[in-house]
């Protein structure tokens, strides 16, 4: 009744025989997965400092809100082609979605000019230049409110001493969102830097 790796050991590792771990998702989705734990804390920092700072913590709520839906539609989507299709072409399509809202918008503009234009030299670079140009939109949009955030606290402070210990709760929640953002940034270039390899091997194996 037992079969090691549920009979398919390339997609699974089974240390002790008693369950299978999808080691290739996880390393697919675990940037999506450790993103999303950044996007909670933007959520958290925008409702933290609703009552400071009500606009710019309503944009900080929608954009963390915005870009944890994506990154799980992103996780939906390549399980379900890795379910059909294959690994290699699940991690094909994760190479080519961007990680952010703004970056999935741009991704689906530059999918429709391609489309429409009948556009094809370099095309998937294309789509994938757009997705990058929309993540790093939305990296400078996360830092600006941040920033903003962070002037508005500071003037109410400067007028009502009063509001110090909330205010500070507020302060430090939103610099560990800074940090966040500038920390999910890095991590996913460095990611990407070492994934390079993998990622052309796949596209080689589905493609060419």
């Amino acid at each position: 009744m037992y079969a090691y790796a549920a009979n398919n050991p390339v997609r699974y590792i089974d240390p002790d025989g008693r369950e299978v771990f999808d080691f290739r998702w996880w390393k697919r989705n675990k940037d999506e997965l450790i993103g999303i734990g950044f996007d909670v804390l933007e959520i958290a920092t925008g409702l933290a400092s609703f009552e400071v700072t009500c606009g710019i913590s309503t944009a900080m709520v929608v954009q963390g809100s915005a870009n944890a839906s994506w990154k799980l539609v992103k996780i939906l989507t390549t399980s379900i082609i890795a379910e059909f299709e294959g690994n290699d072409k699940a991690d094909y399509v994760d190479s080519m979605f961007p990680n952010s809202a703004p970056g999935a918008v741009l991704y689906g503009i530059a999918y429709l000019i391609k489309s429409l234009d009948g556009y094809s030299y370099r095309s998937e670079q294309f789509k994938k230049m757009a997705g990058a140009v929309g993540d790093t939109i939305d990296m400078t949009i996360g830092l600006a409110l941040s920033a903003g955030m962070d002037k508005e606290i500071s003037a109410l402070l400067s007028k009502d001493p009063k509001m110090l210990t909330t205010l500070q709760k507020a302060l430090k929640l939103n610099k560990e969102s800074i940090i966040a953002t500038i920390g999910e940034t890095a991590y996913q270039w460095i990611s990407d830097l070492c994934q390079t390899a993998s990622t052309a091997d796949a596209i080689m194996d589905c493609y060419y």
